[in-house]
């Protein structure tokens, strides 16, 4: 199906951000590092690139931050579920978040 008859499904508009992010993959107990490529309220589209295939529920600890400096010293994380995921050709997976309720008040405040 062509991407512009797929319903949208997003509960909050996007932002197109890219920002550094690093991200704590729990199932495994290691962090990847990433970047966001667009945020709202309710979660973030972040690109990963691990080797090994993030699923559809995982949890996840998502730190963001405006440069590469300050994301290496970044305390405190979101956390989000995956909700949908996807692959490109050079191996990286795009991973669409959505943050834990008692996060979004977090998130609001650094999406706007």
């Amino acid at each position: 199906m062509p991407r512009s008859l797929m319903p949208n499904r997003r509960a909050h508009p996007r932002l197109r951000a890219e920002f550094a992010a690093k991200v704590y993959h729990v199932a495994t107990k290691r962090w990847l590092p990433a970047m966001t490529c667009d945020t709202s309220a309710g979660g973030t589209l972040v690109k990963v690139r691990s080797e090994r295939l993030i699923e559809p529920g995982e949890e996840l600890h998502v730190h963001i931050a405006p440069d590469l400096w300050t994301i290496a010293a970044a305390k405190g994380a979101l956390v989000a579920t995956v909700l949908r995921c996807g692959r490109n050709q050079e191996g990286e997976q795009y991973l669409a978040l959505k943050y834990r309720r008692d996060e979004m008040s977090v998130a609001r405040r650094s999406a706007a």
